[in-house]
């Protein structure tokens, strides 16, 4: 009898089979291409969905308590501590839905993880390789695609975004947090300068680092 599929890989395994590095999917990570995830067991967490009332203003509705154990999604900006090094603590956990939430509630200072505790799905793996046309799969069709931020179907990619971050990372890494915000732009636009035929605007550079300063990674 034929072993059974395993249904998740580590990190080591994923970069062998893509040929990228470590680094590389936790910039994949870091603009949503890629999801990663972590097997925990016996976390208690509010689960619940946000809602719009009739003035217009959002609000929580806990759906309660519940106790997770198994596979769960992470986001990619709470995992970014790892790639430099670090241990990154979750304080929640990305949900299927766009418009629900998973918030950990004990042990109330979250859940440390490292790189040893990260995984990658199996259907997000496959998920990833066709959209990408990687290992011999086939261009999926966008009805296929895992729903998220992405391009709508048919719109072409103006720019290298997957590139751009793979830069980030490497200038992150090759010379550490800079300064300020306005210095990492400007290395940035000189990088796009010199692999781009048609660059984005210093405004939209700007724009996409913004949400990786604001989570204070670089302090």
């Amino acid at each position: 009898m034929p072993l059974p599929r395993k249904q998740i890989f580590t990190l080591a395994e994923i970069s062998r089979r893509w040929g990228v590095t470590v680094h590389d999917l936790g910039c994949y990570a870091i603009e949503d291409a890629l999801v990663l995830s972590t097997v925990v067991n016996g976390v208690d967490a509010e689960v619940g969905q946000h809602v719009q009332g009739a003035d217009g203003e959002s609000f929580r509705a806990s759906h309660g308590r519940r106790r997770l154990a198994g596979v769960h999604h992470l986001f990619g900006f709470d995992v970014w501590p790892v790639f430099k090094g670090a241990n990154a603590v979750i304080l929640r956990f990305r949900p299927e839905d766009a418009d629900t939430y998973i918030e950990i509630e004990e042990p109330a200072e979250g859940i440390e993880i490292g790189l040893a505790d990260l995984v990658v799905t199996r259907a997000e793996r496959d998920r990833f390789e066709a959209e990408h046309g990687l290992n011999g799969a086939a261009a999926a069709t966008p009805a296929a695609l895992r729903a998220g931020p992405r391009a709508g179907p048919g719109a072409p990619v103006r720019h290298d975004w997957d590139g751009f971050w793979i830069a980030v990372c490497k200038h992150i890494h090759d010379n550490g947090w800079p300064e300020t915000q306005a210095a990492l732009v400007r290395n940035l636009m000189d990088w796009l300068s010199t692999n781009s035929d048609a660059a984005p605007d210093e405004s939209t550079v700007k724009k996409k680092v913004s949400r990786l300063w604001r989570t204070g990674v670089g302090a």
